[in-house]
Protein backbone atom coordinates (compact mmCIF):
# COMPACT_ATOMS: atom_id res chain seq x y z
CA UNK A 1 0.00 0.00 0.00
CA UNK A 2 0.83 3.58 -0.85
CA UNK A 3 -0.54 4.80 2.63
CA UNK A 4 -1.56 3.33 5.96
CA UNK A 5 -4.96 4.39 7.13
CA UNK A 6 -5.23 5.17 10.81
CA UNK A 7 -7.82 2.78 11.63
CA UNK A 8 -8.64 -0.84 9.59
CA UNK A 9 -12.54 0.19 10.16
CA UNK A 10 -11.63 3.36 7.91
CA UNK A 11 -9.63 1.54 5.50
CA UNK A 12 -12.80 -0.76 5.00
CA UNK A 13 -15.02 2.10 4.69
CA UNK A 14 -13.02 4.41 2.42
CA UNK A 15 -12.10 0.98 0.20
CA UNK A 16 -15.83 -0.26 -0.13
CA UNK A 17 -17.48 -0.47 -3.34
CA UNK A 18 -20.24 1.69 -4.58
CA UNK A 19 -22.64 -0.87 -5.26
CA UNK A 20 -23.75 -2.56 -2.56
CA UNK A 21 -24.48 -5.76 -4.75
CA UNK A 22 -22.26 -8.68 -3.70
CA UNK A 23 -19.26 -9.29 -5.89
CA UNK A 24 -16.82 -11.92 -5.57
CA UNK A 25 -14.41 -10.26 -7.27
CA UNK A 26 -14.32 -7.46 -4.74
CA UNK A 27 -14.51 -10.07 -2.04
CA UNK A 28 -11.29 -11.49 -3.27
CA UNK A 29 -9.56 -7.88 -3.39
CA UNK A 30 -10.82 -7.11 0.10
CA UNK A 31 -9.37 -10.56 1.08
CA UNK A 32 -6.11 -9.63 -0.14
CA UNK A 33 -6.06 -5.98 1.14
CA UNK A 34 -7.19 -7.67 4.17
CA UNK A 35 -3.82 -9.99 4.80
CA UNK A 36 -1.74 -7.00 3.72
CA UNK A 37 -2.78 -4.86 6.33
CA UNK A 38 -2.31 -7.36 8.69
CA UNK A 39 1.35 -8.45 8.17
CA UNK A 40 1.84 -4.47 8.67
CA UNK A 41 -0.24 -4.25 11.63
CA UNK A 42 2.58 -5.35 14.01
CA UNK A 43 4.78 -2.14 12.39
CA UNK A 44 1.70 -0.20 13.06
CA UNK A 45 1.34 -0.83 16.51
CA UNK A 46 4.68 -0.78 17.18
CA UNK A 47 5.43 2.79 15.71
CA UNK A 48 2.35 4.20 17.94
CA UNK A 49 3.56 3.05 20.80
CA UNK A 50 6.95 4.44 20.91
CA UNK A 51 6.90 8.17 20.82
CA UNK A 52 9.11 10.11 19.36
CA UNK A 53 11.00 11.50 22.69
CA UNK A 54 11.56 15.16 22.97
CA UNK A 55 15.24 15.57 23.56
CA UNK A 56 16.82 18.67 25.01
CA UNK A 57 20.14 19.72 22.93
CA UNK A 58 23.29 19.52 25.34
CA UNK A 59 26.69 20.12 25.02
CA UNK A 60 28.94 16.69 25.01
CA UNK A 61 30.44 16.75 28.84
CA UNK A 62 34.09 17.65 29.38
CA UNK A 63 36.37 15.83 31.67
CA UNK A 64 36.55 19.14 33.80
CA UNK A 65 32.84 19.13 34.28
CA UNK A 66 31.99 17.04 37.48
CA UNK A 67 28.00 17.62 37.13
CA UNK A 68 28.04 15.65 41.00
CA UNK A 69 29.18 18.47 42.21
CA UNK A 70 28.34 22.06 42.41
CA UNK A 71 29.85 24.53 39.99
CA UNK A 72 31.90 27.54 42.07
CA UNK A 73 29.85 30.42 41.93
CA UNK A 74 31.98 32.51 43.16
CA UNK A 75 35.00 34.58 40.38
CA UNK A 76 36.64 36.75 43.20
CA UNK A 77 40.24 36.47 43.64
CA UNK A 78 42.12 36.77 46.85
CA UNK A 79 42.66 40.21 46.23
CA UNK A 80 39.39 41.00 45.66
CA UNK A 81 37.35 38.72 48.14
CA UNK A 82 39.22 39.67 51.21
CA UNK A 83 37.27 43.32 51.57
CA UNK A 84 34.28 41.37 51.33
CA UNK A 85 34.86 39.04 54.21
CA UNK A 86 35.94 42.49 55.84
CA UNK A 87 32.36 43.89 55.10
CA UNK A 88 30.47 40.85 56.06
CA UNK A 89 32.47 40.59 59.54
CA UNK A 90 31.45 44.17 60.19
CA UNK A 91 27.78 43.72 58.80
CA UNK A 92 27.78 40.86 61.67
CA UNK A 93 29.06 42.63 64.15
CA UNK A 94 31.87 40.37 64.62
CA UNK A 95 34.94 43.28 64.38
CA UNK A 96 35.28 46.54 65.02
CA UNK A 97 37.01 49.51 62.69
CA UNK A 98 40.07 48.10 64.48
CA UNK A 99 40.23 44.89 63.79
CA UNK A 100 38.37 45.43 60.51
CA UNK A 101 41.93 47.52 59.63
CA UNK A 102 44.00 44.91 60.76
CA UNK A 103 42.84 42.68 59.02
CA UNK A 104 42.28 44.27 55.59
CA UNK A 105 46.17 45.29 56.05
CA UNK A 106 46.32 41.45 56.54
CA UNK A 107 44.60 40.24 53.13
CA UNK A 108 46.02 42.81 51.40
CA UNK A 109 49.91 42.08 52.12
CA UNK A 110 49.09 38.35 51.87
CA UNK A 111 47.47 38.40 48.27
CA UNK A 112 50.13 41.22 47.12
CA UNK A 113 52.69 38.67 48.01
CA UNK A 114 51.12 35.69 46.82
CA UNK A 115 50.61 37.82 43.19
CA UNK A 116 54.06 39.45 43.15
CA UNK A 117 56.32 36.27 44.14
CA UNK A 118 53.89 32.85 43.88
CA UNK A 119 51.78 33.84 40.47
CA UNK A 120 48.78 33.27 42.44
CA UNK A 121 46.04 35.24 42.26
CA UNK A 122 42.85 32.28 42.86
CA UNK A 123 42.24 30.35 46.22
CA UNK A 124 42.01 27.26 44.78
CA UNK A 125 46.12 27.19 43.56
CA UNK A 126 47.11 27.80 47.31
CA UNK A 127 48.86 25.28 48.84
CA UNK A 128 50.67 24.57 52.18
CA UNK A 129 53.92 25.64 50.99
CA UNK A 130 52.79 29.20 49.83
CA UNK A 131 51.49 29.48 53.49
CA UNK A 132 54.60 28.79 54.94
CA UNK A 133 56.28 31.16 52.13
CA UNK A 134 53.81 34.28 53.67
CA UNK A 135 55.54 33.06 57.25
CA UNK A 136 58.78 33.45 55.95
CA UNK A 137 57.96 37.27 54.81
CA UNK A 138 56.48 38.05 57.94
CA UNK A 139 59.49 36.98 59.84
CA UNK A 140 61.95 39.05 57.28
CA UNK A 141 60.38 42.53 57.45
CA UNK A 142 60.55 44.96 59.71
CA UNK A 143 58.94 45.03 62.81
CA UNK A 144 57.18 47.96 62.93
CA UNK A 145 55.55 47.22 59.36
CA UNK A 146 51.64 48.23 59.35
CA UNK A 147 51.99 51.11 61.50
CA UNK A 148 51.90 53.66 58.31
CA UNK A 149 49.21 53.31 56.01
CA UNK A 150 51.63 54.32 52.80
CA UNK A 151 53.02 50.58 53.58
CA UNK A 152 50.08 49.22 52.34
CA UNK A 153 50.67 50.69 48.77
CA UNK A 154 54.07 49.32 48.43
CA UNK A 155 55.28 46.62 46.33
CA UNK A 156 56.58 43.71 48.68
CA UNK A 157 60.11 44.25 46.54
CA UNK A 158 59.70 47.46 48.01
CA UNK A 159 59.37 46.11 51.66
CA UNK A 160 61.91 43.82 51.32
CA UNK A 161 64.53 47.03 50.50
CA UNK A 162 63.38 48.52 53.59
CA UNK A 163 63.57 45.41 55.61
CA UNK A 164 67.35 44.95 53.99
CA UNK A 165 68.41 47.95 55.86
CA UNK A 166 67.46 47.05 59.46
CA UNK A 167 69.24 45.23 61.66
CA UNK A 168 68.59 41.34 63.04
CA UNK A 169 66.97 42.81 65.94
CA UNK A 170 64.35 45.10 64.01
CA UNK A 171 63.44 42.36 61.61
CA UNK A 172 60.48 39.90 61.98
CA UNK A 173 56.82 40.38 63.78
CA UNK A 174 56.07 38.59 67.25
CA UNK A 175 54.85 35.69 67.47
CA UNK A 176 52.00 37.06 68.79
CA UNK A 177 51.25 39.54 65.58
CA UNK A 178 52.02 36.26 63.20
CA UNK A 179 49.63 34.56 65.15
CA UNK A 180 46.86 37.19 64.54
CA UNK A 181 47.29 37.38 60.94
CA UNK A 182 47.06 33.49 60.52
CA UNK A 183 43.95 33.65 62.24
CA UNK A 184 42.80 36.21 59.95
CA UNK A 185 43.49 34.08 56.71
CA UNK A 186 41.92 31.43 58.89
CA UNK A 187 38.55 33.24 58.76
CA UNK A 188 39.07 34.23 54.56
CA UNK A 189 39.55 30.51 54.03
CA UNK A 190 36.50 29.48 55.25
CA UNK A 191 34.48 31.83 53.38
CA UNK A 192 36.23 30.68 49.95
CA UNK A 193 35.55 27.38 51.29
CA UNK A 194 31.44 28.19 50.73
CA UNK A 195 32.37 28.87 46.58
CA UNK A 196 35.79 27.23 45.93
CA UNK A 197 37.41 23.69 46.12
CA UNK A 198 40.55 24.64 48.57
CA UNK A 199 43.38 22.24 49.43
CA UNK A 200 42.25 20.47 52.30
CA UNK A 201 45.48 20.68 53.26
CA UNK A 202 45.82 24.17 53.82
CA UNK A 203 46.62 24.65 57.66
CA UNK A 204 46.97 28.46 58.59
CA UNK A 205 47.14 26.93 62.60
CA UNK A 206 50.77 25.30 61.73
CA UNK A 207 51.97 28.57 61.73
CA UNK A 208 50.64 29.78 64.88
CA UNK A 209 51.36 29.88 68.78
CA UNK A 210 51.37 31.83 71.84
CA UNK A 211 53.66 33.89 73.72
CA UNK A 212 56.12 32.18 76.67
CA UNK A 213 55.90 35.58 78.38
CA UNK A 214 53.08 37.84 78.70
CA UNK A 215 53.82 41.46 78.21
CA UNK A 216 52.41 42.71 81.10
CA UNK A 217 55.33 39.84 82.77
CA UNK A 218 58.14 41.26 81.16
CA UNK A 219 57.74 44.75 82.25
CA UNK A 220 59.40 45.17 85.86
CA UNK A 221 57.30 47.70 88.18
CA UNK A 222 59.14 50.67 88.56
CA UNK A 223 60.67 52.05 92.05
CA UNK A 224 59.13 55.32 93.40
CA UNK A 225 62.22 57.14 93.00
CA UNK A 226 62.54 56.44 89.16
CA UNK A 227 58.85 57.65 89.29
CA UNK A 228 59.52 60.70 91.12
CA UNK A 229 62.34 61.04 88.31
CA UNK A 230 60.14 60.95 85.76
CA UNK A 231 58.12 63.58 86.57
CA UNK A 232 60.29 65.83 87.25
CA UNK A 233 61.53 66.25 83.45
CA UNK A 234 60.93 69.37 82.22
CA UNK A 235 57.79 68.59 80.38
CA UNK A 236 56.05 68.61 83.72
CA UNK A 237 58.41 71.13 85.85
CA UNK A 238 58.94 73.64 82.45
CA UNK A 239 60.68 73.59 79.49
CA UNK A 240 62.21 76.06 76.32
CA UNK A 241 59.67 75.23 73.84
CA UNK A 242 56.94 73.16 72.28
CA UNK A 243 59.10 71.19 70.29
CA UNK A 244 61.93 70.78 73.02
CA UNK A 245 60.00 69.72 76.03
CA UNK A 246 62.97 68.04 77.38
CA UNK A 247 64.86 71.01 77.56
CA UNK A 248 64.45 72.96 80.70
CA UNK A 249 63.11 76.45 80.50
CA UNK A 250 59.96 78.87 81.60
CA UNK A 251 57.20 76.90 80.02
CA UNK A 252 54.74 74.74 80.52
CA UNK A 253 52.13 73.10 77.74
CA UNK A 254 48.76 71.06 78.23
CA UNK A 255 49.15 68.63 76.28
CA UNK A 256 49.19 64.62 75.78
CA UNK A 257 53.11 64.70 76.75
CA UNK A 258 51.80 66.78 79.67
CA UNK A 259 48.32 65.12 81.07
CA UNK A 260 48.96 61.48 79.48
CA UNK A 261 51.42 59.92 81.81
CA UNK A 262 49.36 62.05 84.77
CA UNK A 263 46.53 60.15 83.40
CA UNK A 264 48.38 56.66 83.47
CA UNK A 265 49.88 57.61 86.93
CA UNK A 266 46.82 58.96 89.25
CA UNK A 267 44.03 56.68 87.21
CA UNK A 268 45.84 53.18 86.16
CA UNK A 269 44.61 53.44 82.76
CA UNK A 270 45.93 51.52 79.91
CA UNK A 271 47.79 53.06 77.63
CA UNK A 272 45.23 53.44 74.31
CA UNK A 273 42.31 54.35 77.24
CA UNK A 274 44.16 57.89 78.22
CA UNK A 275 45.61 58.32 74.97
CA UNK A 276 42.24 58.12 73.34
CA UNK A 277 39.33 59.63 75.08
CA UNK A 278 36.49 62.16 73.99
CA UNK A 279 36.19 65.39 75.74
CA UNK A 280 32.49 64.45 76.66
CA UNK A 281 33.77 61.43 78.61
CA UNK A 282 35.00 63.22 81.80
CA UNK A 283 31.84 63.58 82.77
CA UNK A 284 31.03 66.70 85.10
CA UNK A 285 27.35 67.52 86.05
CA UNK A 286 26.89 63.84 87.31
CA UNK A 287 26.87 63.91 90.78
CA UNK A 288 29.22 65.69 93.53
CA UNK A 289 32.75 64.81 91.72
CA UNK A 290 33.89 65.44 88.44
CA UNK A 291 35.01 61.00 86.28
CA UNK A 292 35.93 59.70 83.38
CA UNK A 293 33.86 57.55 81.91
CA UNK A 294 35.93 55.03 80.24
CA UNK A 295 34.29 53.70 77.24
CA UNK A 296 34.48 52.75 73.92
CA UNK A 297 34.38 55.97 71.27
CA UNK A 298 35.45 56.69 68.19
CA UNK A 299 39.16 57.47 68.37
CA UNK A 300 39.62 54.00 70.20
CA UNK A 301 38.47 50.92 71.09
CA UNK A 302 39.27 49.16 74.92
CA UNK A 303 40.17 46.00 76.01
CA UNK A 304 36.84 44.34 76.30
CA UNK A 305 33.38 45.30 77.50
CA UNK A 306 34.93 44.90 81.31
CA UNK A 307 37.25 47.37 80.58
CA UNK A 308 33.80 49.94 80.59
CA UNK A 309 33.77 52.17 83.74
CA UNK A 310 33.83 55.33 85.69
CA UNK A 311 37.02 56.76 87.38
CA UNK A 312 37.00 58.95 90.04
CA UNK A 313 39.03 62.19 88.81
CA UNK A 314 42.15 62.67 91.06
CA UNK A 315 42.34 65.75 92.99
CA UNK A 316 45.90 66.22 91.59
CA UNK A 317 44.69 66.59 87.79
CA UNK A 318 41.79 68.81 88.94
CA UNK A 319 44.20 70.88 90.67
CA UNK A 320 46.98 71.06 87.48
CA UNK A 321 44.22 72.51 85.72
CA UNK A 322 42.84 69.48 83.75
CA UNK A 323 39.66 70.76 84.12
CA UNK A 324 40.44 73.90 82.43
CA UNK A 325 42.49 72.25 79.77
CA UNK A 326 38.97 70.59 79.03
CA UNK A 327 37.19 73.69 78.54
CA UNK A 328 39.63 75.56 76.38
CA UNK A 329 38.84 72.57 73.94
CA UNK A 330 35.35 72.76 74.29
CA UNK A 331 35.25 76.25 73.33
CA UNK A 332 37.24 75.58 70.45
CA UNK A 333 34.77 72.94 69.13
CA UNK A 334 37.74 69.79 69.67
CA UNK A 335 35.95 66.50 70.96
CA UNK A 336 39.44 64.42 71.24
CA UNK A 337 41.01 65.36 74.76
CA UNK A 338 44.15 64.87 72.88
CA UNK A 339 43.79 65.81 69.54
CA UNK A 340 48.21 66.27 69.02
CA UNK A 341 48.25 63.03 68.91
CA UNK A 342 45.81 62.69 65.49
CA UNK A 343 47.40 62.49 62.85
CA UNK A 344 45.22 61.40 59.41
CA UNK A 345 48.12 60.12 57.32
CA UNK A 346 48.65 57.09 59.63
CA UNK A 347 46.25 54.90 61.14
CA UNK A 348 48.63 53.71 63.91
CA UNK A 349 47.58 53.35 67.80
CA UNK A 350 47.25 56.79 69.72
CA UNK A 351 50.14 55.82 72.08
CA UNK A 352 52.41 54.62 69.90
CA UNK A 353 52.74 58.82 68.70
CA UNK A 354 52.69 59.32 72.35
CA UNK A 355 55.56 56.80 73.36
CA UNK A 356 57.48 58.31 70.26
CA UNK A 357 57.48 62.07 72.23
CA UNK A 358 58.40 60.51 75.11
CA UNK A 359 61.68 58.70 73.74
CA UNK A 360 64.00 61.00 75.19
CA UNK A 361 62.23 60.35 78.52
CA UNK A 362 61.81 56.46 78.76
CA UNK A 363 65.50 56.21 76.86
CA UNK A 364 66.83 58.61 79.75
CA UNK A 365 65.42 56.78 82.83
CA UNK A 366 64.03 53.31 81.66
CA UNK A 367 60.54 53.30 81.93
CA UNK A 368 57.29 54.11 80.22
CA UNK A 369 53.68 54.92 81.10
CA UNK A 370 52.73 51.69 80.62
CA UNK A 371 54.58 50.68 83.42
CA UNK A 372 52.62 53.32 85.55
CA UNK A 373 49.43 51.26 85.43
CA UNK A 374 51.45 48.12 87.35
CA UNK A 375 52.96 50.87 89.64
CA UNK A 376 49.31 51.72 90.38
CA UNK A 377 48.13 48.86 91.04
CA UNK A 378 50.75 47.64 93.31
CA UNK A 379 50.29 50.73 95.65
CA UNK A 380 46.85 49.54 96.20
CA UNK A 381 47.92 45.80 96.34
CA UNK A 382 50.78 47.16 99.09
CA UNK A 383 48.31 49.90 100.89
CA UNK A 384 45.73 46.77 101.34
CA UNK A 385 42.94 48.60 98.81
CA UNK A 386 40.41 45.72 97.89
CA UNK A 387 40.37 44.08 94.80
CA UNK A 388 36.85 44.87 94.41
CA UNK A 389 37.73 48.78 94.65
CA UNK A 390 41.28 48.65 93.05
CA UNK A 391 40.23 46.61 90.18
CA UNK A 392 40.16 49.01 87.73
Amino acid sequence: MTSSPRLLANWIRHSAPLSTTFDHEHLGQYLDNLQRVLDDLPGILKSRQVAQPVVAHAEPSTPETRPDRPIPISTLSIQELGPEFVKRQIENHSWDPNTADQAGATFNLFARLMREERGITRFVDLRQADLEHFNAHLLSIHKYYGKSSRERNCSIAELRAVAATKTDAERGLSIGTRTRHFGFLSGLFEMAKETEDLDPRLRPAAFTGKKKVRARDQRSIPKPDAMAKFFESPVFVGCRSEDEFDEPGPLVFHRAAYFGPMLAHYQGMRREEFCGPAVNDIVLDNGEHPYIHVRFNEFRRLQNNQSVRNLALHPELVRLGFLAYLDCLRNLGISRVFPDLHNPLTRAALGDRLYKELQPIRERLGITPHQFRHFFNNELKQNRVPRNFGKI
